[in-house]
């Protein structure tokens, strides 16, 4: 929007095509400079329904005015950065999404947040996207939580404003609560809060989880809800800390890829095999591994001690490097579990999209014990495998 200042033309250029407007995105302009470009706004886009705003930082606006006042009531999208949580914000009732982002030049204390979301009403069922760069929470009130029907909840924050936010929202059962830490924020610093939440039903029967130690970034899904944690520039292996999550109902975990890492000196927070603990899932029966380098390493940790749930019925492979002597392995594990307890293997599955398995006859050994099914080769993976 720069070339609003070096082309006056461009508003009588547009202004006549206001009214078809559904969707507006304006960065980098101030306030006034949004109401000289688009006279009468928004009154005079009464079709929009999508609308983003990140004003200028470098530019003084007034900020004591509403410059929202006429929003139409239709309004489902709606971001604002840097801004006041205007009173007409409050008359918006059709809003699906909303993004609230603050930063190193202006902040929402979250007080005023909470005041604000709790009267809210509009935002039933929305999709809510908080960011706080700077939270500041000296003076923060002690609040009793409040109830909120939000369909999600995200936040990005540090350890202090999102644990915050978490033990002051009530979420509705069914709700999705994503967290997204940086600043070398530990999980520990969010389970702690949220673990102690009697309100918070997303870490509670939880029956599936992803995990993918790349990214340092996990999902519980179960009846309840969902909940998932990223941890952005942290250091630490978040699975140390899965003691804090309840797991005793996840009957389903999809493990995928960790870096390669050649010296272990090199990288302290490389999992080890004790961070790896089948006994957190007593529930287990089906274990997804996919694109993992070293197999043999996951294997090992998962499968020598402690022991594995008996309850384990399918493991699957998918995009992961097999050799022969991993194939071994796995025959052994499964003639041990079909000859010397009475829950055997239903299946091991092994789904290749490269071409690149091991020898078929390595697969037939693993087969007398137990039914190998859907080998694929050359094939995308199937996206409803899991």
């Amino acid at each position: 929007m720069s070339q609003v200042r070096e082309n006056p033309g461009f508003s009588a250029m547009i202004t006549p095509h206001t009214q078809n407007i559904g969707t507006l995105r304006i960065d980098c302009i101030s306030i006034e400079e949004l109401a000289q470009t688009f006279p009468d706004f928004p009154r005079s886009m009464p079709n929009l329904r999508s609308f983003s705003f990140s004003p200028s930082l470098r530019l003084n606006h007034d900020l004591s005015t509403d410059p929202f006042e006429a929003f139409t009531p239709a309004l489902t999208h709606l971001s604002l950065e840097f801004l006041p949580l205007y009173p007409s914000l409050l008359c918006l009732r059709m809003l699906t999404d909303l993004t609230i982002r603050n930063g190193p030049f202006f902040d929402i204390h979250l007080d005023t947040f909470l005041d604000f979301l709790e009267g809210n009403r509009a935002l039933e069922r929305a999709n809510l996207d908080i960011r706080l760069k700077l939270p500041f929470l000296q003076n923060l009130r002690g609040r009793d939580p409040f109830t909120n029907r939000l369909k999600t909840l995200s936040i990005s924050s540090n350890a202090a404003g999102a644990s915050a936010l978490i033990s002051r929202i009530a979420l509705q059962r069914g709700a999705t609560l994503e967290v997204s830490c940086d600043g070398g924020a530990k999980l520990s610093d969010i389970l702690s809060v949220a673990s102690g939440v009697a309100h918070l039903p997303n870490l509670r029967e939880a029956t599936f989880m992803e995990y993918h130690p790349d990214h340092r970034t996990f999902r519980l899904v179960g009846p309840n809800g969902t909940f998932s944690f990223s941890l952005a520039n942290g250091r630490g292996n978040p699975f140390s800390e899965f003691h804090l999550l309840h797991l005793t109902h996840v009957r389903a975990f999809h493990f995928v890829r960790r870096e390669v890492v050649r010296n272990p000196a090199e990288n302290p927070d490389r999992p080890s095999p004790n961070e790896f603990l089948p006994s957190s899932f007593p529930a287990l029966e089906t274990l997804a591994i996919e694109r993992e380098i070293h197999t043999p390493i996951l294997f090992a940790a998962i499968f020598s001690n402690p022991p594995t749930p008996p309850s384990l019925k399918i493991i699957a492979f998918l995009d992961c490097q097999l050799d022969d002597g991993f194939l071994e392995a796995l025959t052994q594990y499964a003639s041990n579990r079909k000859n010397t307890t009475s829950a055997p293997l239903h299946h091991v599955v092994i789904v290749n999209s490269k071409g690149d398995l091991p020898r078929f006859a390595s697969i037939g050994a693993l087969g007398r014990h137990v039914p190998v099914v859907d080998v694929r080769i050359g094939e995308k993976l199937p996206t409803d495998l899991i």
